[in-house]
């Protein structure tokens, strides 16, 4: 079930509970049975995509290698997830309350404060702003990028190019390639 509604959310945000049914094969009624309502489904397909999002970082193995080429995978995890995810989770997101949404913000933000500190104090990253700051704007900038995807105001090369500068900038790491 949740992978059908993944899959029917990233093609039409408004996806009843009906059609999720019919896509999973199910009837309605076992849907209801799982999950009380429209909502419970989000919830827990955003649970899903962020465990799924947090094995991908965790493989990505950020504490190894220089800070430039693990924020290089980082990058790289975010790029996977925008494509496969992008309208699902833009659309799970806005129907979650902010104290929800942040919950599962900090599982990331933690794995990359860690990999921000590790750069600052290798001297690969900017280290005149807190690694606290730049981790959340990356995760700004990151929501950005698959929201403007998402709108179609940004094609997912356009919306990964333009996430990929502003990441250089960010860190200060202009010269050198995510």
């Amino acid at each position: 079930m949740l992978a059908a509604a993944i899959r029917l959310l990233d093609d039409r945000p408004d996806t009843t509970l009906a059609e999720i049914a019919a896509g999973a094969g199910v009837t309605r009624q076992t849907v209801y049975a799982h999950f009380g309502a429209r909502r419970d489904l989000l919830v827990a397909v955003m649970d899903l995509l962020t465990h799924d999002y947090l094995a991908a970082l965790d493989a990505a193995e950020l504490d190894q290698g220089s800070a430039i080429e693990a924020l290089s995978r980082f990058v790289e995890v975010g790029r996977s997830s925008m494509r496969l995810n992008s309208t699902s989770a833009h659309t799970i997101s806005a129907a979650l309350d902010p104290a929800e949404s942040q919950a599962r913000h900090v599982l990331v933000l933690d794995r990359l404060i860690a990999l921000a500190r590790r750069g600052q104090d290798s001297g690969e990253f900017d280290d005149e702003v807190p690694a606290d700051w730049l981790a959340a704007a990356t995760i700004s900038l990151s929501h950005t990028a698959a929201a403007e995807n998402a709108a179609g105001r940004l094609t997912t090369e356009q919306a990964e190019q333009a996430l990929h500068r502003s990441l250089m900038h960010l860190y200060g790491i202009a010269r050198n390639p995510i």
